[in-house]
């Protein structure tokens, strides 16, 4: 995966005029989903564009986004290598595959946590318990942990619109 898509975007930096270069990625193994079932699979980030190297310097050159069509044109080009591959571990289309059951516990689990309730025990059916409330400036209580303050999120800016760069104010007195 990462070396199609590495080379698509030394291919159309190349198309730009500019000489071969090298992209970069930073790539992250997730293992389970949100109701901690496995589900293993991966975040990419990868940079949208290629560094290209000039006598003794190296630059940044920025490749233009993808359009839908290429992206379609990706998509199809990577499940296509994703099928070869597993076709040569033993897992080709045409394998038999082996279905969930219906008699495990997996759905269930998995029912009960999109819906916000508990699944096993005592307090099975009843909603979930939550140690931090939606509102993160409220201090949070709760009977096994010790009282904490208020973050101090967000900081006080000189600007009237967040995220604008605008200087932190100095500390109230």
């Amino acid at each position: 995966m990462w070396r199609q898509l590495s080379r698509w975007y030394t291919l159309r930096a190349q198309a730009r005029g500019q000489p071969a270069g090298a992209t970069g990625a930073v790539v992250v193994v997730q293992r389970f989903g949100s109701a901690l079932n496995l589900n293993v699979h991966f975040h990419m980030l990868l940079l949208d564009g290629v560094f290209v190297e000039d006598a003794d310097t190296v630059r940044w050159v920025k490749v233009p986004a993808p359009t839908t069509q290429e992206v379609q044109q990706l998509v199809t080009d990577l499940a296509r290598t994703i099928e070869a591959w597993l076709d040569t571990q033993g897992y080709g289309s045409d394998d038999p595959c082996d279905e969930d059951l219906d008699d495990d516990a997996n759905g269930a689990l998995l029912a009960a946590s999109v819906a916000g309730r508990t699944a096993l025990g005592t307090r099975a059916g009843a909603k979930v318990r939550r140690l931090q409330r939606a509102d993160a400036r409220l201090a949070v209580r709760s009977p096994s942990l010790p009282a904490r303050p208020a973050p101090a999120w967000p900081p006080r800016t000189s600007g009237s619109v967040p995220g604008t760069g605008s200087l932190p104010l100095p500390p109230r007195r």
